[in-house]
């Protein structure tokens, strides 16, 4: 199992730290992805500062972050439309209230992300690369 390190977030309104985190396999309609690159937007600096009143659900200690780019490193039961190795971009969905899981969180090595929301991404792009 590969080794995951994350930047958490370990109490409301808190610091960021780097440590480890476990490795969460997918479930069914799930993958993994080896993170390469994460944008960082003002949603994600709001749930550092003001976390407790954005997200108010957010089990701490955790990992936040929603934007990802990133290669399949493994795939969940039903998933047919990415396959491992595949080049992707996707939402990091862990902070939304349905899903509020750090596994889920963009900001760490290795990433569940819901197989729906993420698109392969062309070989010639960067991972970082802006397609605008």
């Amino acid at each position: 199992m590969p080794e995951n390190k994350a930047l958490w977030i370990n109490a409301k309104r808190g610091p960021f730290t780097v440590g480890p985190a476990p490795y969460t396999a997918p479930r069914a309609g799930e993958i993994v992805v080896r993170v390469r690159a994460v944008a960082v937007n003002p949603f994600d600096r709001l749930q550092q500062t003001m976390g407790d009143i954005f997200t108010p659900w957010t089990p701490y200690p955790f990992v936040f972050g929603s934007d990802v780019a990133g290669e399949v490193v493994e795939v969940g039961a039903g998933v047919t439309r990415l396959r491992v190795g595949d080049r992707v971009v996707g939402f990091a969905a862990g902070s939304d209230k349905g899903r509020n899981r750090a596994a889920e969180g963009a900001f760490q090595d290795y990433v569940v992300l819901l197989a729906h929301m993420a698109s392969p991404i062309p070989d010639a792009m960067t991972f970082a690369q802006n397609p605008l």
